[in-house]
């Protein structure tokens, strides 16, 4: 489906992007859901060729930024908008805190790209967008929504008796039932979770790797929760094709293993953990920053 339409969130790796795109193959379409760093990276943008259309929403205030860089940006409603001359329409539809999914269809399949649009917002949110979603595409193919943590909540703290290790695997716990009851919701004849194998390569914080990918996937939370579910939920890695419905490369996501990271990503976790010298400048700025959002939200705290 989706003929030359290749749609996918900016995040992959600089050099991945360049490669590609010194091996001659060509992105003709690039989605960005919304304006957080590893979803508009210019990095990454970088390695693209500037014939690639970027798509944004028009609620967004992504466009000028990226036509900065050379690039042509369709702004879109959330009307169904031809996509090239196949057949091809698409909606960007706003979510929650401006973040966006796409719906695309060939006409004879749907595919949402959900990313992280929704398993983290409100419980109304979710509900007032998959009830919309049903309405305008009763019969969905394929699902990929995310099901990531942004943040390291409660563990950036430090509590005596407190099991980081624990505690991970239940905020991770957490977002994959938020996956497996959108999934459910929206019933696809696919379910894949998506863009959420982020990695922490600070010394400081590599324990919370292997417990927040293996203690448990949310493909094991949707068939924990919803045994009898007609829905094909995937672990998938990079690699995996489906084509009509049809597995064309299998490739699956497997147990992560820090000794494997740490062997795979030396370069990047030595130069993650390589720190400059503070300054009584920065410290000065760090605190009159600080100060800012307490005086602009002083009675916000005391109320």
């Amino acid at each position: 489906m989706v003929a030359r339409a290749v749609l996918w969130r900016a995040v992959v790796d600089v050099s991945g992007a360049r490669r590609r795109c010194a091996q001659g193959s060509h992105t003709d379409y690039i989605y960005i859901s919304h304006g957080h760093h590893d979803h508009l990276h210019p990095g990454t943008l970088k390695g693209f060729r500037r014939d690639t259309v970027i798509l944004v929403a028009q609620s967004s205030n992504m466009a000028g930024f990226i036509r900065d860089m050379g690039f042509t940006v369709t702004e879109v409603g959330d009307e169904a908008i031809a996509l090239g001359s196949e057949g091809v329409s698409y909606r960007i539809i706003p979510t929650y805190s401006d973040d966006t999914l796409m719906a695309i269809s060939d006409g004879r399949e749907v595919c949402l790209n959900i990313n992280d649009a929704l398993h983290s917002a409100p419980a109304a949110i979710q509900e007032t967008v998959a009830t919309r979603l049903k309405a305008l595409y009763p019969v969905i193919d394929y699902v990929f929504c995310g099901y990531g943590t942004a943040s390291h909540f409660p563990n950036c703290y430090v509590i005596p008796g407190k099991d980081n290790a624990a505690t991970a695997a239940h905020r991770q716990a957490y977002f994959n039932r938020q996956w497996a009851r959108l999934i459910e919701r929206l019933a696809p004849r696919f379910g894949f979770p998506f863009a959420a194998d982020v990695v922490f390569l600070e010394e400081d914080l590599q324990w919370a790797n292997e417990p927040m990918h293996n203690a448990e996937r949310p493909t094991d939370a949707f068939r924990e929760l919803f045994p009898q579910s007609t829905v094909s939920v995937v672990d998938i890695a990079p690699g995996y094709v489906i084509e009509n419905g049809v597995t064309r490369n299998a490739e699956l996501r497997r147990p992560l293993s820090i000794d494997q990271l740490r062997a795979n990503l030396a370069g990047q976790i030595a130069r993650a953990n390589r720190h400059g010298s503070v300054t009584d400048g920065a410290i000065d700025e760090v605190a009159r920053l600080l100060q800012d959002v307490l005086d602009r939200h002083r009675d916000y705290l005391l109320g």
